[in-house]
């Protein structure tokens, strides 16, 4: 699994909270922020644009058919403003202009209804302080490459943000089954390099120790369609034992890369927890 990547993380010096659910708010202040960066068409326009194949923000947001080779991180109802911004592959590559469009958004565009706009903040890039105000360091930042952390064979599966993913055109509201989270990984990943969709190819092994799941109930509003959207999913945990290395390999790319539809506002985050 080859798979490069920088993680920015951002901390806004503030006393301001962000809403119980910051994804969609972060993907939507983003995207004009990164056009008013990158854009070099003087009509401002993607439609017919010269240059949309080599464009940042055609890749990121226009473009029919397209996998996201990136995705916001957030936590449900944040203790602190803070948030993460993760790049894979061809995205990885681009982080001068994406780190010149989250300061832009952050000074300039403003988050939320009021497009409030904030001078003070941090930005790390994999654990790396590269900005506190003034320039930005980046001396030490190089690219990541996913390596398989070890995992025991008995562990917690737990999702952190809603989990959307589909069985027979609709949307789960109960506990997946292991497959059909390692299919879901496994296409992302597959698309995120280039790839098609395709089989999972093995069976995997494993005991479902128990699950403690429930479906949260989420909307979006989407000003380009000009209304309320669900983004709603599971949320809870699912016990497992006797877990076959494969599959532990792909879940831990799925802490990476995220789970189901729509990660790229931060949805289908999981983490694994060991010895519980």
């Amino acid at each position: 699994m080859n798979l490069i990547y920088h993680k920015l993380y951002v901390e806004v010096l503030t006393g301001d909270t962000l809403p119980f659910f910051a994804g969609s708010m972060l993907r939507g202040a983003f995207g004009p922020a990164l056009k008013q960066t990158v854009c070099i068409n003087p009509s401002y326009k993607c439609q017919d644009c010269f240059a949309a194949n080599s464009c940042l923000f055609y890749q990121f947001y226009e473009k029919a058919n397209h996998q996201h080779d990136y995705r916001f991180e957030v936590e449900l109802k944040p203790r602190i403003f803070a948030f993460s911004l993760l790049l894979f592959n061809n995205a990885a590559t681009k982080l001068p202009y994406i780190l010149s469009a989250l300061h832009h958004m952050l000074t300039h565009v403003g988050l939320g209804p009021n497009k409030k706009c904030y001078e003070s903040f941090t930005i790390f890039c994999n654990d790396i302080l590269i900005y506190n105000g003034g320039s930005y360091d980046m001396g030490q930042i190089q690219l990541q490459e996913f390596t398989y952390v070890p995992l025991e064979e008995e562990f917690v599966l737990r999702f952190v943000t809603p989990l959307r993913i589909k069985s027979q055109n609709e949307f789960l509201k109960t506990a997946p089954t292991l497959t059909q989270l390692l299919f879901s990984i496994k296409n992302r990943y597959e698309e995120l390099s280039g790839g098609s969709r395709t089989k999972l190819g093995y069976e995997p092994s494993y005991h479902q120790r128990f699950a403690r799941t429930s479906f949260l109930d989420l909307a979006r509003y989407s000003s380009r369609q000009e209304s309320k959207l669900g983004i709603g999913g599971i949320m809870g945990e699912i016990g497992y034992s006797g877990v076959d290395e494969e599959s532990r390999r792909i879940l831990r790319l799925g802490e990476l890369i995220g789970v189901g539809k729509q990660t790229v506002f931060g949805l289908g985050k999981i983490k694994i927890e060991e010895h519980k």
